[in-house]
């Protein structure tokens, strides 16, 4: 816990001096350094309170990533787009941030679920993990699409997540999980009445037929 500790504040204020904008993702793989070592240790004899630790720090690195991380990219709660002029080297950092996180809760799924017991906290990390994947293609396709091509960014938003629903619909027939399925159902809906809602309001005619 101290080295932990130490690491972290120590990580903190030297990138601070060298390089901010690689700042919080350093630290970010300084936390999924300390889950994959209670990964290792859980995987060894199915400890609950070392799985009960690994939950703790994952939610904390969710809390970092969320609390900390967003906002120092200037995320609009409002319109859900990142602040200032589209940057490719911001975006390179939040695609290091949020897929490191989102590759462990890969990898944790498919070593825990493969092992025996555990197969909550499995499932867990692996709608957590999906979760957090449709989370960062919003956002960066939304803030993309806003920059670059405004007139599609409600219509693009729908796309994605048809793509997810569709995905999540012919994973759960493959693999015979019934949440999936409804997973995938449910968000065609919520599309669904996007486009008619929102979509139909706001894009212009070409758009109108991309979407639909």
């Amino acid at each position: 816990v101290l080295l932990f500790l130490y690491l972290h504040l120590e990580l903190n204020r030297t990138f601070r001096y060298l390089y901010d904008p690689m700042r919080l993702p350093v630290l970010t793989l300084l936390w999924l350094a300390a889950c994959l070592y209670l990964l290792h240790e859980y995987l060894a004899d199915r400890n609950k309170v070392l799985g009960g630790l690994l939950v703790a720090f994952v939610g904390g690195l969710l809390v970092k990533l969320f609390v900390f991380d967003l906002p120092s990219w200037a995320l609009a709660p409002e319109t859900l787009l990142y602040g200032g002029a589209y940057s490719f080297r911001d975006a390179s950092f939040r695609l290091l941030d949020f897929g490191v996180i989102i590759a462990f809760l890969v990898l944790a799924y498919r070593l825990i679920a493969g092992k025996g017991a555990g197969k909550d906290l499995a499932a867990g990390f692996g709608v957590v993990g999906l979760t957090l994947l449709f989370v960062y293609a919003t956002l960066e396709v939304n803030t993309f699409l806003g920059v670059y091509v405004p007139g599609l960014r409600s219509g693009g938003i729908s796309i994605l997540w048809s793509l997810f629903a569709l995905g999540f619909i012919l994973a759960g027939i493959l693999k015979d999980i019934r949440a999936l399925r409804y997973a995938g159902l449910l968000l065609f809906a919520v599309v669904a009445g996007k486009v008619f809602f929102v979509d139909l309001a706001r894009l212009e005619q070409i758009y109108r037929i991309v979407a639909f």
